[in-house]
């Protein structure tokens, strides 16, 4: 860690913090993550590019799980989010307020990318499912013949018996 004063002074802003809440590192990354915060927001909390900050906490093991893990977790925490903004603009409606298109297409946005991002996190879940069906001509022909090769009765004549 000698000579990486820029690593050591944002591990310790984030250090600082996790002790605030009163966690392990790995802990806080994970809660800070899971509750669908991004490594940018707290990129800029401590002051750092979201690109050295997930360079340096993904070279730790155990931080590097934790943030495998919370975003699995975050993917619930977007969706409950797209939730949350389409009752509460339904909510605004009902009370008679004025709402604008603009405002209406501003959320359509936000709702849409939570819903990929949810998707691109926890694609088992949100992710829709694989459809794709490939059919390949070549194979069903050749099965299609292998299937009348096998169907076919053989009905040529035995040898004429030594009867005759």
């Amino acid at each position: 860690m000698a000579g990486r004063p820029q690593r050591r002074e944002m591990l310790k802003k984030i250090e600082v913090a996790a002790e605030a809440a009163k966690m392990s590192m790995a802990d806080f990354v994970y809660d800070y993550v899971a509750s669908g915060k991004t490594l940018v927001d707290l990129a800029d909390e401590v002051g750092y590019s979201r690109s050295h900050i997930s360079r340096h906490l993904n070279n730790i093991p155990e931080i590097k799980e934790a943030l495998e893990k919370a975003r699995l977790e975050a993917a619930d925490a977007l969706a409950e989010q797209t939730i949350k903004l389409a009752d509460d603009l339904a909510a605004r409606l009902d009370r008679g307020e004025d709402v604008k298109n603009e405002r209406i297409a501003v959320l359509r946005e936000q709702t849409s990318s939570r819903k990929w991002w949810a998707a691109t996190a926890n694609p088992g879940r949100y992710g829709k499912p694989d459809t794709n069906i490939n059919i390949n001509l070549g194979d069903l022909h050749l099965d299609a013949l292998r299937k009348t090769r096998s169907n076919v009765i053989d009905i040529t004549p035995a040898e004429a018996a030594d009867d005759e």
